[in-house]
């Protein structure tokens, strides 16, 4: 079974990643080549790539003759990550007849739209071991730059330094590792070249057990190019207190970018929000910040909460809904959480005779639900087909009864 291995978490939790500007990203788009002699399927086969040198690296599809073929080739057999295609190229080559420095291959793309001063990129592609190669190398990287790069030669390009590299040498041959790294451009970068930028006497090899062949060849998958935007906090904790019938909501953050102001936003109905006050923000902080907002116009009814978060250009995003039970504090039923998704369990806050009847009712009165209830704590789990909307919650004996609305949301 193939596998897959990441070699470079990002490992933050808020980036969020854009449009991929490399076109053709896992090389599906090809032009077969079916000459039962052809010696050579080059990467331009699958355009827009390119070749950035006269080394051949080679575009590998099933629709091309056997020896370029795809899963089985001429470097070894390897299922594609994405689609049915993929690239390879030499990073290494024993052959005597090679030139001073070594032997190499390098693909070539120009980018959809240059990158622009300030912004900072993903970028990377996946890769694995042929598995008839000899050797495994290091040094495997990509180049990022203002126009196509190159030269007419068959040695390595050691005149450019890649910003992504692999930092040691690349032995696995059984499924796909992740090279993945951030960029911040400069402005009007519109070209990307992957390859080995060094000369043998600065590349490390080891032998691959199994491979036969005096190279080191690598296939090439999914390359990636985009854009990432950090969201402006980390939100940790967002939750209401009660006190003599007044609601104080209370959050946390783990660490906030350009975060100008928090809006208090308050519902009835779960649906329709409007702003009840503004707390500021802490700017830009890598520890853990603490805020609070009093409701002075707490209302005796189940109200609901959230926080739109703005930072300093205007950009926003919404915290999750929160329910205040300050209504509750001298009635009889307390229902929490509310808005549900599934689940939500019901305290009963005085005396009361049990057992009691519990039916859960749409807006047309139709029971959805009926349990028994025994205790004055007690979780309730509804079906999860029932549809999202707002439910009626009814508790009885023969002596008296309780009734709360809640929202079911996020079915």
């Amino acid at each position: 079974m193939k596998t897959f291995f990441l070699l470079m978490l990002l490992g933050i939790a808020n980036l969020i990643f854009a449009q991929n500007l490399v076109p053709n990203p896992s090389f599906e788009a090809v032009s077969c080549v079916t000459w039962p002699f052809a010696s050579e399927v080059p990467i331009s086969q699958s355009p827009p790539w390119t070749l950035a040198t006269n080394g051949t690296a080679d575009n590998l599809n099933p629709c091309h003759i056997s020896l370029f073929s795809a899963p089985g080739n001429l470097g070894g057999n390897q299922i594609a990550r994405t689609g049915v295609s993929y690239g390879g190229l030499f990073t290494f080559s024993g052959n005597v007849w090679n030139p001073p420095g070594g032997y190499r291959e390098y693909i070539q793309v120009q980018l959809t739209s240059p990158l622009t001063a300030g912004t900072t990129y993903n970028i990377g592609f996946y890769y694995s071991l042929g598995e008839v190669s000899q050797k495994a190398s290091n040094r495997l990287g990509m180049y990022v730059s203002n126009g196509a790069i190159g030269a007419s030669i068959i040695g390595p390009l050691t005149a450019y330094t890649p910003q992504l590299e692999v930092p040691g040498v690349m032995t696995n041959s059984s499924g796909w590792t992740l090279l993945s790294g951030l960029y911040t451009a400069t402005g009007g970068e519109n070209y990307i070249t992957i390859g080995n930028f060094y000369n043998d006497a600065n590349t490390t090899l080891t032998v691959n057990a199994g491979g036969w062949a005096n190279r080191a060849y690598y296939y090439i998958d999914d390359v990636v190019v985009e854009a990432v935007s950090t969201l402006p906090i980390e939100l940790l904790s967002f939750i209401s207190a009660c006190n003599k019938g007044v609601t104080t909501l209370k959050w946390q953050t783990a660490s906030e970018i350009n975060n100008d102001y928090f809006e208090i936003q308050k519902s009835e109905n779960a649906i329709d929000f409007h702003k009840i006050g503004e707390v500021s923000g802490n700017g830009n902080s890598n520890k853990v910040q603490s805020y609070s907002f009093v409701d002075e116009n707490s209302s005796r009814q189940t109200v609901y909460y959230r926080l739109k978060q703005v930072d300093f250009n205007g950009a926003y995003k919404y915290s999750q809904i929160i329910t205040s039970n300050c209504v509750d504090e001298n009635n009889e039923l307390s229902i929490y959480p509310n808005p549900i998704k599934n689940s939500f369990t019901i305290k009963l806050l005085k005396n009361t005779t049990y057992p009691l009847q519990l039916e859960v009712r749409d807006y047309l009165g139709r029971k959805i639900h009926h349990q028994i209830i025994v205790s004055s704590v007690t979780e309730i789990k509804l079906d999860k087909q029932i549809l999202d909307g707002a439910y009626f919650i009814k508790v009885f004996n023969d002596n008296e009864q309780f009734v709360k609305k809640i929202v079911k949301i996020n079915n």
